[in-house]
């Protein structure tokens, strides 16, 4: 769950709600308890064990994309 709030004394059009709380899983029975992958991978005692991710990203440099970015999204 992703919680918001509007900045009323913002009157530009960026900077105007900033996140309270950003996919919090607080509000499940169990947290979010479970992995989060897909239906091809190898699960032993609730964990991956086996896992290779997707051929051909591993030299992708891992960096914040899209609203992920600090100076988008104001978090």
């Amino acid at each position: 769950m992703t919680e918001m709030s509007r900045n009323e004394k913002q009157t530009a059009v960026t900077g105007q709600w900033y996140a309270k709380r950003v996919a919090d899983g607080s509000h499940l029975k169990e947290g979010a308890s479970r992995d989060w992958g897909f239906e091809d991978i190898q699960i032993a005692d609730g964990k991956v064990v086996d896992d290779v991710g997707v051929r051909g990203e591993e030299m992708e440099e891992d960096e914040p994309v899209g609203l992920q970015l600090p100076e988008l999204s104001r978090m």
